[in-house]
């Protein structure tokens, strides 16, 4: 009887967590001390020593926190933050001080953030190019803690290590947190240097919309994100999709139909009109948009191309994707000269999917890959959003050479072909099959590190970014995320998948637990040890101009 009641509670949860449902059974912790062993979001997984100093003794403090002067919204958000959480773990609430009204002295109790004068004086410097924008420093000085970022968002990543240092907390979505509750902490010998693998990371889950937010932060990931930053500030126009937003059919397609292909679903890419439409609209938005910094260039989402005379003719030459790369190039080259004048700095990505995927690439003698022709190469603007669709790079890691071999060979080429960088764009789940268990755990942690290897500029991972559409576990693939791809190193999916549903479902953790393993070991049979592969999976390089890799 026991167990039919087990597997009634198992399959009732699973419709629940299938729906996307979490909420029913997330109770969140910040009442209680945390439960659980910590994970460190540093490498630095070793004791940090405490001090003799009180940062708060029988439930009051003497420590205030230092603003700049000229204090960015960040950092005042960053302090805000750190007020919020440093009264929920000690009942003591900090009060805020400008750092040019006080004299420098190690001996003041002060929790520095951003970049004061006093951190200066301290003799501390943080280098974005050492730490990367969202990297960070925590350093004690005396008395005195100094929290600073590479970038603004480095900065509120600070704050949250120190308060995970500090209270041991720690979040698990934008409800539930732990943290640890007391009338006394002694300050903790602090001196942390801390970066990111990947230093763009976003995407995944129904959480999807707390993604350019604080929560964003506290799971690991990027403010810069894919659309806009904490504050709204737009980063990407649009992404990735970008030309018919640009010059968009249905304003200039009656006028100019040599502009785009019969079916309007591509432009033309060897029409000089639609280029100059394309580069004068472009210029518009980049003066309306101060803060912008990837406008994307290349073919829409559609595989229907234009076969006028020219276009058939270049495809001979230089393949489809060869095409498409000469055309980002002749935009680029004007954009990225245009923005120079103006002092921005500003990237131009194509996006490689479907036929984009394969390189123009060709295998030289040695067996290496070589453009097809010097103008294959994309612009030193235009960095390369790899998203294979024909691959197997959901299910499998996406440079294994037996059961992705196309992804592994056409990273190569693209390698050859995009000085820029690269860009990774996977996908994590299966659109619009909610009820569909999709494993993503046995990919994330070898994808994250090749990313890292590769020194990528951005690891978006799609997942369902709406209730309906949501996967199984998307919180949980959240908070795992955004601490695997900050350090792939030495973060184990397991131990997070674990941790998470310690405290994420709490009393409901064991039969969450469960169900979590069943339908992974039901994942693994239909498509590991099967090995039910994605079409193309394994499609070969021909070698022969227009086939790609």
């Amino acid at each position: 009887m026991k167990n039919s009641l087990k597997r009634i509670i198992i399959l009732v949860l699973s419709i629940i967590v299938c729906l996307g449902c979490f909420s029913t059974f997330a109770g969140c912790n910040k009442n209680n001390t945390v439960v659980s062993p910590q994970l460190p979001s540093t490498s630095d997984t070793s004791e940090i020593a405490k001090t003799n100093i009180d940062l708060v003794k029988d439930g009051a403090t003497d420590y205030v926190i230092m603003l700049p002067s000229s204090a960015s919204r960040y950092e005042d958000y960053a302090a805000s933050e750190l007020i919020k959480y440093f009264k929920d773990a000690t009942n003591c609430t900090l009060t805020t001080i400008i750092d040019q009204k006080v004299p420098f002295n190690v001996d003041n109790k002060i929790i520095s953030i951003g970049r004061t004068s006093h951190l200066v004086s301290a003799g501390i410097t943080v280098d974005p190019l050492e730490v990367k924008n969202d990297g960070y420093v925590i350093k004690r000085v005396g008395n005195n803690v100094y929290l600073c970022g590479g970038a603004d968002s480095g900065t509120v990543h600070a704050t949250y290590q120190f308060l995970y240092r500090q209270f041991n907390f720690e979040t698990f979505s934008s409800t539930v947190y732990n943290i640890t509750k007391g009338l006394n902490f002694k300050l903790l010998d602090l001196n942390i240097i801390d970066s990111p693998a990947i230093a763009v990371r976003s995407g995944v889950g129904t959480e999807g919309g707390e993604l350019y937010t604080a929560t964003a932060i506290k799971y690991g990931y990027t403010f810069g994100g894919t659309s806009s930053k904490l504050f709204n500030e737009q980063s990407w126009y649009y992404f990735p999709h970008t030309t018919f937003k640009l010059v968009t059919p249905a304003t200039y397609a009656a006028a100019h139909p040599d502009w785009y292909a019969a079916s309007l679903g591509q432009p033309c890419f060897t029409s000089t009109g639609f280029k100059q439409q394309f580069i004068t609209n472009a210029i518009e938005v980049i003066n309306k948009n101060p803060g912008l910094d990837y406008l994307p260039i290349g073919a829409e989402d559609s595989m229907e191309y234009c076969n006028c005379e020219d276009c058939t003719r270049e495809k001979e030459l230089y393949t489809l994707v060869g095409i498409i790369v000469r055309w980002v190039n002749d935009i680029a080259t004007e954009l990225d000269a245009y923005c120079k004048s103006i002092g921005r700095d500003m990237q131009f990505p194509l996006l490689g999917y479907y036929d984009t995927e394969y390189a123009p690439v060709k295998l030289a003698s040695d067996g290496t890959y070589e453009p097809i022709d010097p103008s294959c190469v994309l612009h030193e603007a235009c960095p390369i959003i790899f998203a294979p669709m024909n691959t197997g790079a959901s299910l499998y890691p996406i440079a294994d050479p037996d059961l992705n071999r196309a992804a592994l060979t056409n990273i190569q080429g693209w390698e050859v072909c995009a000085p820029a960088g690269m860009m990774f764009y996977l996908y994590g789940g299966k659109d619009f099959h909610s009820f569909e268990f999709f494993d993503l755990s046995y990919v994330v942690g070898a994808n994250a590190r090749i990313g890292a290897d590769k020194d990528l500029l951005m690891f978006y991972q799609q997942g369902g970014n709406n209730i309906p559409n949501a996967w199984a576990f998307d919180v949980m693939y959240s908070y795992m995320f955004g601490k695997i791809l900050w350090d792939p190193y030495s973060m184990d999916a397991q131990v997070l998948i674990e941790r998470f549903m310690k405290n994420y479902y709490n009393e409901a953790a064991d039969l969450m637990l469960e169900y979590y393993y069943m339908m992974k070991s039901f994942f693994k049979l239909t498509y590991m040890e099967l090995k039910i592969k994605p079409e193309n999976y394994d499609k070969p390089f021909s070698g022969t101009p227009g086939d790609g890799i």
